[in-house]
């Protein structure tokens, strides 16, 4: 039997240790998966490759504009300080868009704003992990006992988000699990 838990994707845009984490609001943090790409060092020095890869989201900021985020913002002028929270703004959205890669479909189908393919897979590997052999963590997630987690999907970026305990804007999102030992994906 496999059936849907409600839980939420936190995009956690810290400037040195970024990350996306899994989260259920008794059970707590399901997973924690580093996107170090996403760090302000990392995407400062990217090359022109990864410049590229960006622009495909949308984020039109260059090395330098990165760099400028690194230093404390001392401005006075608001057209400045505008200009510094736009690009804070467009790192975190261009986060958001490359975890959420895949577009939306209906709601309720498979895939429904699903994750880009390797972050799924930590995620998942890591709530697995993180569950396994916890019959309290499994008992705050739900009532039915479940061997592990098949999938996440559901992220639903226009639903009503919330902040993690430790503060991530988040947006609500489903995990599938499964009773059965051998279920796959």
């Amino acid at each position: 039997m496999t059936f849907g838990i409600d839980c939420f994707l936190g995009i956690d845009d810290h400037w040195k240790n970024p990350c996306v984490q899994l989260w259920h609001p008794t059970a707590g943090t399901l997973a924690h998966v580093p996107v170090p790409q996403f760090s302000l060092e990392a995407m400062s020095a990217a090359d022109e490759e990864a410049q590229e890869y960006r622009r495909r989201f949308g984020f039109e900021y260059g090395n330098y504009d990165i760099e400028r985020l690194c230093r404390p913002f001392e401005s006075a002028d608001s057209r400045a300080h505008d200009a510094y929270i736009e690009l804070v703004d467009a790192r975190y959205e261009l986060m958001r868009s490359w975890a959420c890669m895949y577009e939306p479909l209906p709601a309720g189908e498979y895939g429904t704003s699903a994750l880009e393919d390797g972050l799924e897979e930590q995620l998942t590997e890591e709530a697995n992990r993180h569950i396994a052999g916890n019959s309290e963590l499994q008992g705050a997630l739900s009532e039915h006992q479940f061997k592990r987690v098949l999938w996440v999907d559901g992220v639903d970026l226009s639903g009503e988000p919330e902040y993690s305990p430790d503060g991530v804007f988040s947006h609500p999102a489903r995990i599938q699990v499964t009773n059965t030992v051998y279920g796959s994906r």
